[in-house]
């Protein structure tokens, strides 16, 4: 992933307010881990980026179209 990429999910991110603490430990420091996909049923693709709590490890994704990023 480049840093332009980063950096918009990043922003993304922020924008919609997704900068609360863990919901497993509490910390508040995340680091995104790349992005991915989700198969639903037999057919439906997501688009996701993960982003993980720097201290326990608990992941979390976010779906991209909702974010508003395009896919590379």
């Amino acid at each position: 992933m480049t840093t332009a990429r980063q950096v918009a999910i990043i922003a993304a991110l922020e924008r919609v307010g997704a900068t609360q603490p863990c919901l497993r430990c509490g910390h508040s420091h995340h680091e995104l881990v790349g992005e991915g996909e989700i198969l639903l049923g037999a057919s439906a693709i997501i688009p996701v980026v993960c982003v993980a709590c720097a201290h326990c490890g608990l992941i979390t994704e976010h779906a991209t179209k909702l974010l508003g990023l395009e896919r590379l």
